[in-house]
Order: structure tokens, then C-alpha cells, then sequence
């Protein structure tokens, strides 16, 4: 890993951290774009930098909006494991996605990580004694706004790798071009 690299990792999860502050919070339904920084990561790094930016972004927003608690990496993995798929996906098609092939595993990934968001929601809940009725009466909600971050990440992000990588002179998967 090259400095270049390691700095656009540090400024995707500074991105990360910032999109997680500009939440819509609506109860147990949380509209945010915070996953774009672990999609552009993965599409043009990798599973590595991708579960990086996922776990580095989501361990600093925890810290910032809910403290340390037993639950924590619950919330942390989600995104860790999107970084990871999207990155897997990538790289075993060079780094050269088609839109469907994009919004394929934007899908794939964002079922993944609503899946888990419930779950980990659940048994916050069930640690905190909080409500569990809500969890299970917002599920529907949860996957519909899953359904349409798909659409939206699925036409911004391919343009954004684009641009990044003319921008600076990435070759797909992260080398430096000549």
C-alpha cells in the first residue's frame, strides 16, 4: 500500500464519519449515506480497504454519537462485511463492474447489512429493555429504505470511482498508473 492510498482510505473514513453525521433518524429507522465511502473504498481498493473504511468509519461514529457500550460491534460489522463483499466482488471481476453488475452487489450487500442492522437492533433491545416491538413493526420500512439506497448509491458511486480514479491516476484495485 502506497501513501496515496492509505491517505484516500483516511479521507474516505473522515467521509464516513461526516455522511454518519447527517442522519435523518426517524426512531428505529435511520436514513443515512455513510455506506458510500465503504462502497467507493471497495470498488476501487478492495475487500481490504473497504472492511477498513467500514470498520475504522462505523468505530468512530459509535464512539461519537453512542459511546462504547456491549453492543458496539454489533453495529460495526454491518458495514465491515459490506466493505468486504463489494471488495471480494470487485476484484474477482477486475475491477471493472457494469451497472448491473454494480447495483447486483450494492443489493446484495445493502440485504446483508439491513439484515444484520435489524438483528443488532434486536438484541440491543433486548440487552437495554428497550421496546422489541418497534424493531420487528419497522422491518418493512427498514428494507424499503435499503431498496431505494440501492437505486441511489448504485447510479453515484460507479461515476464517483470513475472520476477518483482519473482524478488520481488509480489503475482498478489500486495500483498506480504509469
Amino acid at each position: 500500500m502506497n501513501t496515496r492510498r492509505l491517505v484516500t482510505d483516511a479521507a474516505l473514513v473522515a467521509l464516513y464519519v461526516v455522511l454518519s453525521l447527517f442522519v435523518a433518524n426517524l426512531g428505529y429507522l435511520k436514513l443515512t449515506f455513510e455506506s458510500f465511502a465503504v462502497l467507493v473504498a471497495a470498488l476501487m481498493f478492495g475487500w481490504a480497504d473497504g472492511l477498513a473504511v467500514g470498520a475504522l468509519g462505523g468505530l468512530i461514529n459509535q464512539m461519537l454519537t453512542y459511546g462504547m457500550s456491549v453492543t458496539t460491534i454489533l453495529w460495526i460489522l454491518p458495514n465491515m462485511i459490506r466493505g468486504l463483499m463489494v471488495g471480494l466482488y470487485a476484484s474477482r471481476h477486475g475491477f471493472n463492474l457494469s451497472m448491473r453488475q454494480t447495483a447486483g452487489i450494492v443489493l446484495v450487500s445493502s440485504l446483508v447489512v439491513t439484515t444484520l442492522n435489524t438483528l443488532a437492533l434486536w438484541l440491543d433491545g433486548i440487552i437495554f429493555h428497550y421496546p422489541v416491538a418497534f424493531t420487528v413493526g419497522t422491518i418493512a420500512l427498514r428494507y424499503v429504505n435499503s431498496l431505494v439506497m440501492v437505486a441511489v448509491y448504485t447510479l453515484v458511486t460507479p461515476k464517483t470511482v470513475q472520476i477518483l480514479r482519473r482524478a488520481n491516476m488509480w489503475k482498478p484495485g489500486g495500483g498506480k498508473a504509469e
